[in-house]
């Protein structure tokens, strides 16, 4: 989500699943979405069948998803920032670029396009192994089927450097104008049901709820609303260059653990780890996920069934398994991958000694000392909550009524204004429910009813209504995108896409402030801290 929040302003899909209907052409790459987002692929069939959309796979493996679609193209991994400003160096070159778009809605066109020029198509092809032939057909699709739009996953985000990956995806729809329209638009499809809401709120390292940054500006706005003084938060860490420093990702949160705490640029390496709603089955590098888990003091996994977590190390004590209610066994607000929201109610109580997200975080809470803080805001204490101290039978509550889920809500609307999270009520999302009958799955639109607000198709969030030109810089051959999956501590020198100040640790493209996750208003594109690789090297 960083990649879309340095170029757009915020990190999500610019455009709703059910726009994609609306596309006339579809770059699908770094996903799979035949076999991973089944609901979500009928919307690309339907524009395929419907609306004579143009559908191409971009992927190393021949899948599912290519067999649906119009057109298969094969590159070699972790090349796609290549392939991308290879498509972009043959649409300049042949003048289908959208100049009013880039001319009205950009920022330092020029710098990029010089930045970019060694990627020609006879350099392309040697980097990815797509002929040049494909790599002009391909260009030519996307120009002449306009709107389009350019879907990926974790696919391409899940690479050390996926933030760059990223923006290069929003970069060539910048070039065709393909933003701020029905059908257009930059469509990354979430991994996991409701994750693209656990970001709005802050589930990152990088940002406190609502994408203000953890700077101090981001600490005092969130003060206010939580009624507790600044200077109480502050507290609660070590420095104040702690509290505003982005913690680790959940990609490559063990090397937090077995890195020299040196190169971590902190005084002691991480302890413990909790996990919730979450496994380490998907990551990468299992030998030193499971190295990790081994040398932690402390494992708390909270999950309705025993995970990948606390099976895969060897290891007697220090885990700790936390029955947690399902989804079904729980009421409250959901945001999907394009944060359409809708309020989801309890089916049943929580079963056998199963508890709530909720209830578990305010009996932390309580244990730790400051559950007094923690269900408080400056409008009042949720209603529902046990009072403190809780007595003994109070402290294996195993969830909390509806109103209390209620407030949870309305604290998120009193604060992340900057994402327009003011509306979305427990009252304007149950009438909405009351009222799913008479909508339509196609449009999301309502044929009757209350009128609801509901996503705008193809808005741009950037408070500017610019875009940013931000070039990478990428892994030139296949054999320096081999070296890129080495360990961390090889590839921080030169082999990452970008390095993270004071931290050697190959990320995306965090920053020790808040910047990379408030809307940019800067002119500044890229500098020369940013350069990490050569644009070329012999295979």
């Amino acid at each position: 989500m960083a990649g879309l929040a340095n170029v757009f302003g915020y990190g999500a899909m610019t455009n709703s699943q059910n726009d994609i209907r609306n596309s006339r052409s579809i770059m699908i790459i770094g996903m799979n979405p035949a076999e991973n987002h089944p609901i979500s692929m009928q919307h690309i069939l339907t524009a395929k069948e419907v609306n004579r959309a143009v559908v191409i796979s971009v992927d190393p493996r021949f899948t599912k998803t290519s067999a649906f679609a119009n057109k298969y193209v094969r590159l070699l991994s972790c090349t796609d920032v290549a392939f991308i400003y290879g498509l972009i160096n043959i649409i300049l070159a042949n003048g289908w670029e959208d100049k009013q778009f880039i001319n009205e809605r950009t920022y330092d066109f020029e710098g990029f396009k010089n930045e970019i020029a060694k990627y020609n198509p006879d350099t392309v092809a040697d980097i990815t192994g797509v002929p040049v032939a494909e790599l002009n057909w391909v260009a030519k699709t996307l120009a002449d089927n306009r709107p389009g739009t350019v879907i990926w996953a974790m696919g391409g985000t899940q690479h050390n450097h996926g933030t760059a990956l990223v923006r290069t995806y929003c970069h060539l729809q910048m070039v065709l104008g393909n933003m701020g329209k029905p059908g257009g638009g930059t469509d990354v499809f979430r991994g996991h049901d409701g994750i693209q809401g656990v970001t709005d709120i802050g589930g990152g390292p990088e940002t406190l709820p609502g994408y203000y940054g953890i700077g101090e500006t981001a600490w005092r706005h969130w003060a206010k609303v939580w009624d507790v003084p600044y200077e109480w938060l502050l507290s609660r860490f070590k420095s104040k260059a702690m509290m505003e420093k982005p913690g680790f990702t959940v990609a490559r949160w063990y090397e937090g653990v077995l890195l020299d705490s040196k190169q971590l640029g902190q005084d002691v390496n991480l302890k413990a780890v909790f996990f919730m709603g979450h496994s380490t089955n998907a990551m990468q590098q299992m030998d030193r996920v499971k190295k990790a888990l081994e040398k932690l003091e402390l494992i708390v996994d909270f999950d309705p069934f025993v995970t990948n977590t606390a099976v895969l190390p060897d290891r007697k004590d220090g885990i700790y398994l936390l029955p947690t209610a399902t989804n079904y066994e729980s009421a409250g607000s959901a945001t999907n991958t394009n944060r359409d929201l809708q309020w989801r109610q309890k089916v049943v109580d929580p079963v056998w000694e199963s508890r709530t997200d909720l209830a578990n975080m305010i009996d932390l809470a309580e244990r730790l000392g400051f559950k007094k803080q923690f269900i408080h805001n400056y409008k009042g204490d949720w209603k529902g909550v046990p009072s403190t101290p809780m007595s003994e039978k109070d402290k294996y509550v195993k969830q909390l009524p509806e109103q209390t889920v209620e407030d949870v809500l309305r604290e998120i609307n009193m604060g992340a204004l900057s994402i327009g999270y003011v509306g979305q009520t427990p009252e304007r999302l149950k009438r909405q429910q009351q009222w799913a009958h008479v909508g339509c799955g196609g449009t999301n639109r309502m044929a009757a009813g209350p009128i609801v607000t509901t996503h705008t198709a193809g808005k741009m969030q950037n408070t500017s209504g610019k875009t940013i030109f931000t070039p990478v810089f990428a892994a030139a051959s296949s054999a320096r995108c081999r070296r890129l999956v080495r360990s961390v501590s090889e590839c921080t020198r030169s082999d990452c896409a970008t390095l993270v100040p004071n931290l050697s640790v190959c990320t995306s493209i965090a920053t020790s402030d808040d910047r990379s996750s408030t809307p940019v208003r800067s002119a500044r594109l890229w500098s020369a801290s940013d350069r990490a690789l050569p644009a070329r090297s012999s295979r």
